[in-house]
């Protein structure tokens, strides 16, 4: 069976004209002054239930507007823990301390992204131009993470109606425009945003369309297949009943379509050709929250949603047919916090089904998992804050062969933060996580050659963290080790191997994270190391053999730097520099192979205007790759093509110097 994606199409349904209505009858609030007070960059504080510190990061709106992020590579462009690689934005895949998307519980507003449909493929799809915050969990840990957190957990935030609107005014627009040299990019964007006059009901409507053309590298070579055209349609509506509940609906709609390289990960060659592909994401969401006044037990909140991802893409060297296949995934979470004496106990309960199907021929694998937490945070004093959780998972999954797995687990984690003073701080944890085999993606069921070991059980990872913090006045210091073992790992024995099974050595992760930070009224300087080395029976990893699983990165060095020249004017520099990792020496499918990471160094300079000297005019500047530096990321599948036999075994180098320009309108 052959199956064409729907093009998006955001008609007035029912949920948009129920935002429109409820708010163009709306008086406008009385006060027409711009406060000078930007709703988009009002601090925010997540508690992620670890006490271990010093290894997790929050990127924050004001951080994205900077970075004018376009796909998941600026996103995460300055955070040394998270690294994307690859300029081909459908071929792009998140890796966490070099742990990859197969092993992190990633979500938006909740809605877990579950599977893959392309194995060349990057799984997160999402438009920055939504997010409100991304909070990065690194390593095995809180039990609220989610299931299979074996790497730990992403999870994107996209903004409510209260973001955006001005304190005093009940309806709003925002209007924006970016232009980025490399591959002509150009995006448009139109949010719309109001709340009733008591403000019980609220909402947000939000459409985006972008255009960008081929990239090229440092040395001005094309990449051929790098161009796409995305559009997003996203609305949200907001009841609060009154001070207790809270109610949210949404619907996102993304597509991605262009003429993209058929294995996207990898550059254009002869059988890997370039032809139309096209991605959709259609997400539905509800969240509720009830929290009752003067009763510390309650905090309850309930997360329902629905995920279909499809995706068809074409390669002209093997024919016009399209190839296309889809991922279903529906879930919820009910949690609940009680605050008992010193306790903080957060406990509740996780569901996702999951069906992968590969349209052509009808193909399908289904899979669910349901599991129980608690997490315990504990202020035994002033100085010592102690967390202790436990979740169990169980997972069963039918393969395409119609054979069915099930499995189950229990992930203890505990952790520790002590003050010995007001600056200093040390923390220490231990944490388990068990994920069992899920849906396979779509275009792998397509081959009936692909079977699964008849003992194949739940991979089982262990992470051991210890961290310390220092601050005082104007400087803070932070440092982490860890390290993380990956019993009984799921995989193949190669890239080709169609029997999966459990693998009989770990996979073995670990490194060392430093921070320095210097901030007085005006200017932050800030310095970061990040080491890493992760093995597997004794080779050194590659994406190319581990895929969405796991990568090596080199040590890197991030040097960074704001200062705030008067309230209206914003200067930045970001560098980082990735050490080489020379002579790796893998054996694969009983064959040798030796390859090299080149290292590189990459400049980014950034600034913000506002030229009324209101935040309802802004212009965002940058210029990435400032000196036009030809490199191919580490996170990139490397280029193995030294090796007789793997000649076409490469990733594409990372775009050259880029200029961005935004401008964005409030009103």
């Amino acid at each position: 069976m052959k199956r064409q994606l729907t093009p998006l199409k955001f008609p007035l349904n029912s949920l948009t004209v129920a935002i429109t209505a409820a708010f163009l009858s709306q008086p406008l609030a009385a006060q027409s002054n711009v406060s000078d007070i930007d709703p988009e960059e009002v601090d925010t504080l997540v508690v992620i239930g670890q006490a271990t510190s010093g290894l997790d990061n929050l990127i924050t709106k004001e951080e994205l507007d900077q970075l004018q992020a376009t796909d998941l590579n600026g996103i995460f462009r300055n955070d040394p823990a998270v690294t994307v690689g690859g300029p081909v934005s459908m071929g792009q895949k998140v890796y966490v301390r070099d742990l990859g998307e197969d092993l992190l519980n990633i979500s938006v507003d909740g809605a877990e992204q579950a599977a893959g449909i392309f194995h060349h493929a990057g799984r997160v799809s999402v438009e920055p131009e939504l997010l409100k915050q991304v909070e990065v969990a690194a390593g095995a840990g809180s039990a609220t993470a989610g299931p299979g957190a074996l790497g730990g957990s992403v999870r994107f935030t996209t903004k409510d109606p209260d973001d955006l609107l001005e304190e005093g005014k009940n309806i709003g627009a925002l209007l924006k425009g970016t232009y980025s040299s490399n591959g002509g990019y150009f995006k448009k964007s139109a949010t719309v945003f109001a709340r009733s006059e008591h403000d019980t009901l609220s909402g947000i409507i939000n459409l985006v369309d972008s255009d960008k053309g081929n990239l090229e590298d440092g040395d001005g070579a094309e990449l051929a297949g790098s161009e796409s055209h995305n559009k997003l349609g996203f609305a949200k509506l907001v009841f609060k009943l009154n001070e207790e509940h809270k109610l949210s609906v949404s619907h996102e709609n993304l597509e991605e379509s262009g003429d993209i390289v058929y294995k996207p990960e990898w550059h254009a060659f002869g059988s890997n050709g370039v032809g139309y592909s096209e991605r959709n994401r259609k997400t539905s969401i509800l969240n509720y929250s009830y929290q009752p006044s003067n009763n510390e037990l309650i905090d309850l909140s309930l997360n329902l949603y629905n995920t279909n991802i499809e995706d068809a893409r074409a390669n002209p060297v093997w024919g016009p047919e399209s190839y296309s296949g889809g991922i279903k995934s529906k879930g919820a979470t009910l949690e609940n916090t009680s605050i008992v004496d010193n306790h903080k106990l957060i406990y509740g309960f996780n569901f996702r089904d999951d069906k992968s199907t590969y349209y052509n021929d009808d193909v399908t694998e289904t899979g669910r998992v349901w599991g129980l937490y608690v997490q315990d945070v504990i202020n035994v004093n002033d100085q010592l804050t102690v967390t202790t959780g436990l979740r169990y998972d169980a997972y069963k999954y039918t393969d395409l062969h119609k054979v069915t797995f099930k499995d189950n687990g229990f992930s203890p984690n505990i952790s520790a933060n002590y003050d010995v003073t007001d600056n200093l701080s040390f923390s220490a944890g231990y944490a388990k996580a068990t994920k069992a085999p899920t849906v396979q993606d779509s275009f792998i069921i397509s081959d009936s050659r692909y079977s699964h070991d008849e003992n194949l059980s739940a991979s089982k990872a262990t992470n051991i963290e210890l961290g310390v913090n220092y601050d005082i006045e104007n400087y803070s210091f932070s440092a982490g080790l860890y390290q993380t073992k990956i019993a009984d790992y799921i995989d193949g024995l190669t890239p080709w191997d169609k029997t999966i099974s459990n693998l009989d050595e770990p996979l073995k992760t670990k490194g060392v994270f430093a921070r320095a930070e210097y901030q007085s009224a005006n200017l932050t300087l800030g310095a970061s190391i990040k080491t890493s080395s992760t093995k597997q029976a004794g080779n050194t990893v590659t994406r190319y053999v581990f895929s969405s699983g796991a990568v090596s990165t080199g040590d890197a060095l991030q040097l960074d730097a704001r200062y705030q020249i008067n309230q209206n004017l914003q200067l930045g520099w970001n560098m980082q520099h990735v050490n080489a990792i020379n002579s790796i020496n893998i054996t694969l499918g009983g064959e040798d192979l030796t390859l090299d990471k080149k290292a590189y160094t990459v400049h980014d300079i950034y600034a913000q205007w506002k030229p009324t000297g209101k935040y309802n005019l802004k212009v965002n500047f940058s210029i990435n790759n400032l000196f036009n530096e030809t490199y191919l990321s580490h996170s990139s599948v490397e280029d193995f093509t030294s090796n007789s036999g793997y000649g076409s075994i490469v990733g594409y180098n990372e775009a050259g110097r880029d200029a961005r320009i935004t401008l964005s309108y409030q009103f």
